[in-house]
């Protein structure tokens, strides 16, 4: 079966209320990019930064992910596209704020690469004068989704990614083998309808969940016995929710999630959809 729900990003606001504190440091974050699992990359130093100055203002391309985040009185979420009904414009919004940091994927990325840390301690290169960068990457804090209601599969299939090339990806053939070598498991497919490409096969054991609402997909994930997925966003957001994952893969040492069950080989197609039927069935 296939759903499809259309998830609009809440409204961000503005606080000029934030500027009433004189003993307060606010400082500014802004991130110039907005896919999953790099924002939540993000989050640690974030934390950091707002805990550091006595609060921060996080300016988004997209604040969704940052909505997941829990309860923290020092962070406030802006956009760079104004949404308000007062039509401030981002400078005259900031006007009371010193921006200090811009935070850039491919340079926190390329800095660890070189040094060996993962993504979330690259991060941390941005804010020497506040901390060391960390030994271990850190899990961002989120919100706990488990009590929403959504239907309980036994494993979350997250196939699809924006970033990876040809040899970082599972085959759908693959992937269909794995559907119907289990029939008595329900699976749930996440992904986003302009990622799918060519429409996907129906299996009876098999629910596709087209652009689901984050929270959603978090609660998905919760009340499953792991997921299944290449690294994407998924694979992070696993991470955060300290969420076993079996992650197909072609990379370096993943290292970031305890639970995570590698399988890895020179080519993502090269992985034997025995050994993923294996760990699974283990799993059931």
């Amino acid at each position: 079966m296939k759903y499809e729900i259309c998830y609009k990003c809440v409204q961000p606001y503005y606080g000029s209320h934030l500027c009433t504190d004189a003993n307060k440091r606010i400082k500014t974050v802004k991130i110039n990019f907005s896919l999953l699992g790099d924002l939540l990359g993000t989050i640690p130093t974030v934390v950091t930064i707002g805990e550091f100055y006595g609060g921060v203002v996080v300016i988004l391309q997209s604040p969704i992910v940052y909505e997941l985040l829990d309860e923290h009185p020092n962070i406030f979420l802006a956009s760079t596209v104004c949404q308000s009904s007062d039509e401030y414009s981002e400078k005259e919004h900031l006007r009371d704020f010193k921006a200090d940091f811009n935070f850039n994927y491919q340079d926190a990325w390329d800095f660890g690469k070189k040094h060996n840390l993962h993504m979330t301690q690259g991060f941390f290169k941005y804010i020497p004068d506040i901390c060391d960068i960390p030994a271990k990457p850190l899990r961002p804090r989120l919100k706990d989704f488990s009590n929403l209601y959504v239907k309980s599969y036994d494993f979350v299939i997250s196939p699809f990614s924006i970033t990876l090339k040809e040899d970082g990806r599972w085959p759908r053939e693959k992937w269909y083998e794995l559907f119907k070598s289990m029939p008595e498991a329900k699976f749930c497919v996440l992904g986003m309808k302009q990622h799918i490409g060519e429409p996907l096969e129906e299996f009876p054991n098999v629910d596709l969940f087209l652009n689901y609402p984050l929270p959603m997909v978090c609660a998905l994930i919760q009340k499953s016995k792991a997921v299944v997925s290449v690294v994407n966003g998924i694979s992070h957001l696993c991470f955060a929710l300290n969420h076993p994952n079996v992650l197909l893969h072609n990379q370096g040492p993943w290292g970031v999630n305890p639970h995570a069950i590698e399988l890895k080989a020179d080519t993502v197609p090269q992985i034997e959809v025995e050994k993923v039927i294996q760990i699974c069935s283990n799993l059931v």
